[in-house]
């Protein structure tokens, strides 16, 4: 992953992204007081979680994997509703890696967080848009 992440309201760095995480983990836990609900946080840092796949080479991919799933994390976590394209205007990642992310982000190795579909509009256009609903963050 490159150093700087380019967005549409600034340049960040991984540490400023990390930062952050570190820093919602905590809140988190303070809320809630919960073991799970740390648990949970931990598992988004995806240390010891292995991504699969066919085409799947951890060398090459396990750090861009991460990166993304970080970025879509963070770039989600204040639970509005969001279209792919506006998830791709805050992380610049592509359409298609954002939306495995979010898929990602409902399995329980990855934290098993509720990720929210609605369509946007009428249905008959097929624009979605997404919310991901944090542990006690009934939205």
């Amino acid at each position: 992953m490159n150093k700087y992440v380019k967005k549409a309201w600034g340049v960040f760095t991984q540490e400023d992204i990390d930062r952050a995480i570190a820093e919602e983990r905590e809140r988190w836990v303070k809320m809630n007081k919960s073991e799970k609900v740390g648990d949970k946080m931990e598992q988004l840092k995806l240390e010891d979680v292995r991504f699969n796949g066919p085409e799947y080479t951890p060398e090459y991919d396990k750090k861009r994997l991460t990166g993304q799933i970080q970025r879509v994390f963070y770039a989600m976590k204040d639970g509005i509703w969001r279209t792919l394209n506006e998830i791709h205007a805050k992380t610049g990642d592509p359409h298609a890696s954002i939306s495995a992310q979010l898929r990602h982000l409902r399995k329980p190795k990855f934290g098993g967080f509720t990720v929210n579909r609605r369509a946007r509009g009428g249905r008959e256009r097929g624009l979605f848009e997404y919310q991901l609903e944090l542990k006690g963050e009934k939205k």
